[in-house]
């Protein structure tokens, strides 16, 4: 049995019939589209029509502080939230945002450690890039930790030109842990990136701490 995997198919299995913008937003755009692709029995599909959100490359870091073993992260309003009435729309996430055209994802991720949390990021480590919603969103997203000096008590950031208001939370990294099993910290990148901060924390405590 072999121990990688590489896909079948590639672009070229994919017809793409039409491809028509329907909706063009401040953040997003949507659009349908009408395509056949090869089935794995080797006949092609019927035509199927899907829809398609477009974002932005997008650039998110966990901010952790190995002086003192604590991670930083942020808490906003996130309106998707609305959808269930039952749940808060303010969430805790890991600092996040899009990357402009003019900046690296890396540098992208840095600028919104600032805006967002107030902190300098020392020095970032890749931990993934995905696709958080690969069924119906082309939205790629970057995931970093990065090494900061943890402010000693929580402050509000954000940009007043985005309508943002951001609240920083300090956190022991074992209660972000404890957190994330508990359903309290919901959201992808926060979970996985702390998930992955679990699995390397002692070794970045011996280079960082």
């Amino acid at each position: 049995m072999s121990l990688t995997w590489k896909p079948q198919f590639s672009f070229k299995d994919v017809e793409i019939k039409e491809d028509l913008l329907i909706l063009t937003g401040h953040f997003l755009s949507v659009s349908r589209m009408q395509l056949r692709f090869r089935l794995f029995n080797g006949d092609w599909s019927s035509t199927v029509e899907r829809e398609l959100l477009h974002r932005r490359h997008a650039a998110a870091v966990l901010l952790f502080d190995a002086e003192t073993d604590k991670v930083v992260l942020i808490e906003q309003i996130r309106p998707a939230v609305l959808s269930i009435p039952q749940e808060s729309p303010w969430v805790l996430d890991v600092v996040a945002g899009m990357v402009d055209p003019h900046e690296t994802v890396a540098s992208a991720a840095m600028r919104e450690a600032v805006e967002e949390a107030g902190c300098m990021v020392m020095t970032l480590i890749p931990i993934s890039s995905y696709w958080p919603s690969v069924g119906s969103s082309d939205e790629r997203i970057t995931l970093y930790c990065g090494r900061i000096v943890a402010p000693a008590e929580s402050s509000l950031h954000g940009l007043a030109s985005e309508a943002e208001d951001i609240r920083i939370h300090i956190l022991d990294s074992e209660q972000a842990f404890r957190w994330v099993q508990e359903g309290v910290i919901n959201t992808s990148s926060a979970i996985i990136a702390l998930q992955w901060l679990q699995l390397n924390r002692d070794k970045l405590l011996k280079e960082w701490g």
